[in-house]
Formats: C-alpha cells, sequence, structure tokens
C-alpha cells in the first residue's frame, strides 16, 4: 500500500511538471478562441488595428518598377528580421483583425515554409534622417520570432512586446 501511494504521488508530481513545461513553452496566455491555431512559422499574436502593417519585401534588391512584387514603397527599406540560428521563416501575407472572432489578433496567411529571413524582411518606414542613419543599426521591424527550443521547435514570429503595434493582453482570468 505505501508503494502504491508512493507510486501514485510521483505520477502526480510528473503530470504537474509536464503541465507546468507546457505552460512555460507558450509566449502566449491560453486562449480556447486560437490556441488550436498552430502554424509552423507565426502565432496569433494580440495588435492593434490601426497601427499595424505588414509587407514582405525580399532583401538586398534596389526599387525598380512599382509593380515588383516584393519591392518596398518609396518612403520604406527592406529590413531583416532578427532571427538566432538563421532558420525562419516569414508568412507571405499578416494582418491585424479589426473586427469578427479574431478580434484585434495578428493572423497570417500562406505556406510557412516559402519565405526564409535570409532571403526575405519586412518593409519598414525610412528614418526622417536616414543620411544619419548607420548601416549597422537596424530599423525597428516591431518583429522577433521566438522558439523555447531551437533543436525542437520552429521560431514563431510575434510581435515586440515594447512596440505600439503590439495589443494588450486580455486580463487573466480568475480561478475558482
Amino acid at each position: 500500500p505505501l508503494a502504491r501511494e508512493l507510486h501514485m504521488a510521483l505520477r502526480m508530481i510528473v503530470l504537474a511538471l509536464l503541465i507546468g513545461c507546457v505552460a512555460v513553452l507558450a509566449k502566449l496566455p491560453y486562449d480556447p478562441l486560437t490556441d488550436h491555431i498552430a502554424p509552423d512559422c507565426w502565432a496569433p499574436d494580440y495588435c492593434k488595428p490601426q497601427h499595424f502593417e505588414y509587407q514582405l519585401c525580399k532583401l538586398r534588391t534596389r526599387r525598380r518598377r512599382q509593380s515588383d512584387q516584393f519591392v518596398c514603397a518609396e518612403g520604406y527599406f527592406c529590413e531583416e528580421v532578427p532571427c538566432e540560428g538563421g532558420k525562419c521563416w516569414l508568412p507571405r501575407t499578416c494582418s491585424c483583425h479589426e473586427e469578427g472572432k479574431f478580434v484585434n489578433r495578428m493572423m497570417c496567411e500562406g505556406d510557412c515554409f516559402e519565405f526564409s529571413t535570409q532571403v526575405y524582411g519586412l518593409c519598414v518606414p525610412e528614418p526622417r534622417d536616414m543620411d544619419e542613419w548607420s548601416d549597422d543599426d537596424p530599423l525597428p521591424t516591431h518583429f522577433h520570432f521566438y522558439t523555447p527550443d531551437p533543436a525542437l521547435y520552429n521560431a514563431k514570429l510575434h510581435i515586440n512586446e515594447d512596440s505600439h503595434v503590439k495589443g494588450d493582453l486580455p486580463p487573466p482570468k480568475e480561478e475558482l
């Protein structure tokens, strides 16, 4: 009987640790509306629609015709999104929903393994004083990649915590 009780207690501890690890691995709080959404390269982050901009561009391309795909508009610059390990992927399109069931959430579309951050970046506004800007200083993209373990999981695109684009997290739910 004592061995059985110890075995049950050990199983409960292991289960509690496993649940705790899963909770730590998640960067966003649990939300039954979006937790089933598990793309390989982005997360349904909280955002502010009035400030949200996302345009994919090809790095190191010169501005050509306005109709060229993956070229930033006048006044914008194609900037890299930092990625540890160099194996991150950008979705083709992302938007911040203004209404509907995904209001104030970033939702993306397109194949996750089509646009590598080694070739593609995001269009960002050029600084007002571009002449004073150092080439060594990256322009802020408002996005970063996060993974709890690069050996096991793909890094997913998130909105920077200090960005004006980042939406407010919902208040924590009271436990019973």
